[in-house]
């Protein structure tokens, strides 16, 4: 199920990259939204999981600050999203990359086998996926020494 979620997850964001216009930035800022996957994780194992989650999490938020230091305009490096996925349930985590002391926040916890629940963890997902894509915008809006790419209308590649 872990494989589903995870596709799912990369389809959702991929939609959200194109329909707000991220995709036009090409590489020129680093992802705001990881996914991950915690597999073979027990009881006595949650503390560790706790630590690759917060890692994986502070090392987005640097590469945020480190953006931002080298940006023209000066803008606060956005909130970053994680989807934390372990069997059927997806945790949602943010952090504020502009504060190098944060802690992780989370907003919610979906159990994604619970009946009758799809709509809903369908909705916290993309409210959370659509927020992401808006924060980056504003980051990007915030100033303007980033560009969108222009990209070649021609059909006949070889002209």
């Amino acid at each position: 199920m872990a494989k589903q979620l995870r596709r799912a997850l990369e389809q959702a964001l991929d939609w959200s990259t194109q329909d707000g216009g991220l995709d036009n930035y090409g590489g020129q800022l680093p992802s705001n939204v990881k996914i991950m996957e915690l597999r073979g994780i027990t009881m006595t194992a949650q503390p560790e999981s706790e630590v690759k989650i917060e890692a994986e999490l502070c090392n987005l938020a640097e590469d945020w600050r480190t953006h931002s230091r080298g940006r023209e305009v000066q803008a606060d490096p956005p909130v970053v999203f994680g989807f934390v996925i372990m069997k059927h349930i997806i945790t949602i985590v943010t952090l504020d990359s502009s504060d190098p002391g944060a802690i992780i926040h989370v907003p919610c916890q979906l159990h994604m086998a619970e009946r009758n629940q799809h709509q809903w963890n369908a909705l916290a997902i993309m409210v959370t996926i659509c927020w992401a894509r808006d924060v980056a915008l504003d980051y990007i809006n915030a100033g303007p020494d980033l560009e969108p790419m222009v990209k070649d209308e021609s059909s006949d590649p070889d002209a």
